[in-house]
């Protein structure tokens, strides 16, 4: 289990952050929260080092557990299991790069020679790039039509001229004896 003074140390890193809290309460919850969570300092370690580097302000603690589960399990069993999502990255966190990414093995078709290989990969991650160009959103759907005869559409021009209504009452109202 991590230590007190290097949980503290740890917590006092996050303090780079945007909005962290400087009260010595909140930081003492937040080494305790640390302790519960990381078996080792190095594991605490990778969680702020991960922290000040996808985050620009405090995400809260909530958030940093999230974190934490993305790559360890709690060392208390106090996880938010597999179905927490990240409030900051719902799509999935980036890529760890602690941990070496391996690129899945495909076997080309027997009798490929090195050339035809080097350019059915060139082929691939051609046409791979044009997908991801194309990738679109459906259009959102059309509002609904008004079916009111006398509807009149509000216009920056209404917008302004009570604007400048509200001012002129007011000035009135602040000349008055």
């Amino acid at each position: 289990m991590m230590t007190y003074e290097e949980a503290a140390t740890l917590v006092g890193q996050l303090a780079m952050l945007k909005f962290f809290p400087s009260d010595e309460f909140a930081r003492a919850a937040l080494v305790r929260m640390l302790r519960e969570m990381c078996a080792t300092f190095e594991q605490g370690q990778w969680l702020i080092d991960r922290a000040l580097e996808w985050y620009s302000e405090w995400p809260g603690p909530r958030e940093l557990r999230v974190l934490y589960n993305y790559r360890f399990r709690s060392a208390r069993g106090l996880d938010l299991g597999p179905t927490a999502i990240s409030e900051t990255y719902p799509e999935g966190f980036p890529p760890d790069p602690t941990v070496e990414r391996k690129e899945p093995l495909l076997l080309p078709p027997p009798g490929m020679t090195p050339a035809e290989i080097a350019e059915a990969k060139a082929e691939a991650e051609g046409i791979r790039r044009q997908l991801a160009q194309m990738k679109s959103f459906p259009e959102p759907p059309k509002p609904p039509e008004p079916t009111n005869p006398n509807y009149k559409p509000v216009t920056q021009a209404d917008i302004d001229a009570a604007v400048q209504a509200n001012r002129e009452a007011r000035a009135r109202r602040e000349l008055q004896p």
